[in-house]
């Protein structure tokens, strides 16, 4: 009897804890969206991870945060460049389906771009396009070779 209650005693403690990670987690992931930006819609997507966005009267580019994506303007292979239009075809039929908030999450790139957090019914759309393998999370190491990973024969 003692060992079934110090069994049962070990495993209530194991979820509440487990439990207590999920939420701590979860929430941190919720509270890392930034400044809102209102009033912005994209009105137009450039590529997997940039899109232009109409604010008012002013219009900005706006990236993705934290997202390595194909290149498509210089690929390593034809596999790439395609994969990278999977990607951006992809993100315009996600930003047609639902309202998106846009949050900036830091200063301008040297070429200008707002490095920005969108989300759709509480979901990240940066984390959606790396769970459906059209975007790799960024800051993992080195550069993604697209081609490697695609299993393609690079030209």
């Amino acid at each position: 009897m003692t060992f079934r209650f110090l069994l049962r005693a070990i495993v209530l403690t194991c979820l509440t804890v487990a439990g207590w990670l999920y939420i701590v987690r979860q929430e941190v992931h919720w509270t890392e969206g930034g400044e809102p930006m209102a009033g912005c819609e994209v009105a137009e997507v450039m590529d997997v991870r940039t899109v232009r966005l109409s604010c008012g009267e002013d219009e900005r580019v706006a990236r993705l945060a934290g997202l390595e994506v194909p290149d498509m303007a210089e690929p390593g292979c034809e596999v790439e460049r395609a994969h990278g239009a999977l990607g951006r075809d992809r993100l315009r039929v996600l930003l047609e389906e639902d309202d998106v908030e846009v949050f900036r999450v830091g200063d301008p790139a040297e070429d200008g771009a707002v490095p920005v957090r969108m989300t759709m019914a509480d979901e990240d759309l940066a984390g959606r396009l790396v769970r459906e393998g059209l975007a790799a999370e960024a800051g993992t190491g080195a550069a993604v070779n697209w081609c490697d990973r695609l299993g393609a024969l690079v030209e």
